[in-house]
């Protein structure tokens, strides 16, 4: 049975998790697999009062839990894209992690085809770029498997690892292992930030420098400690460095 779903596209695909009086930007974050929009909120207490904290819910998960997981990347992200058109008044940036990384990347080339406003920057972690992402799946889903934390110290993620670790995560690992690039102009018009974890097994350093193709504009990589999900169980580091001032991104790369 498939769950009411509600009336506008933009509550039912991105969700409002923190938006503080007089916040200027946007950022727009999207799961890792298995995971729901809620997995954001240990973000808030790190963010500047200048950003509003919006998340994508995949279907399938938390408030959606009774539709139909996601089928197709472009599908999703197509969705996606089209929902974004009624979160206006603000510039924003998009975030995305693991599988995140893939379905933000896919939504902006969705954007560019829709012709609606673009974000200001795509920020990209724990990722291999687009054209290798499907196979990396295939070669190592456990990396996908959210933290497990401490008993007593429980957290959204270990809800959503306790709730969504069986079908969801396997569809969701199903969905990035077929994923595959469409034909055509590979690169979107957004600046590119790249976030790499120096223990993170499933993206190494040679590997992540391939997001380079994927956009026409800078492209800046960082590295920061911690394995795959360090965004997570240390946020600080990675909002701090995802909220910094990317303004010298603006100009294109020659």
């Amino acid at each position: 049975m498939t769950a009411p779903q509600a009336s506008d596209p933009l509550s039912r695909w991105i969700k409002k998790l923190h938006a503080p009086p007089g916040a200027t930007t946007r950022l727009v974050c999207f799961p890792y697999a298995g995971g729901g929009a809620s997995v954001y909120r240990r973000w808030i207490p790190y963010l500047p009062d200048t950003y509003e904290l919006w998340s994508v819910q995949y279907p399938g998960r938390e408030d959606r839990s009774g539709e139909e997981l996601p089928r197709a990347m472009q599908e999703l992200a197509r969705s996606v894209a089209f929902a974004l058109q009624w979160l206006k008044g603000k510039p924003y940036t998009l975030f995305g992690h693991s599988m995140g990384a893939i379905v933000s990347y896919e939504t902006c080339r969705e954007i560019d085809k829709l012709g609606i406003t673009a974000p200001e920057y795509l920020v990209v972690s724990g990722s291999p770029p687009p054209d290798q992402a499907a196979a990396s799946c295939r070669a190592g889903a456990d990396q996908h498997s959210p933290p497990r934390i401490a008993k007593g110290d429980a957290t959204e993620i270990e809800t959503e690892a306790n709730s969504l670790i069986t079908a969801t995560l396997e569809g969701d690992i199903e969905l990035l292992a077929d994923h595959t690039l469409e034909p055509g102009t590979r690169t979107v018009p957004i600046p590119v930030t790249v976030l790499h974890n120096d223990a993170d097994p499933g993206a190494d350093a040679k590997t992540v420098h391939g997001w380079h193709s994927f956009t026409d504009r800078r492209c800046r990589f960082t590295t920061l400690p911690g394995d795959h999900f360090a965004c997570f169980t240390h946020p600080e580091r990675t909002v701090r460095e995802v909220t910094s001032d990317l303004a010298p991104l603006r100009q294109p790369e020659f």
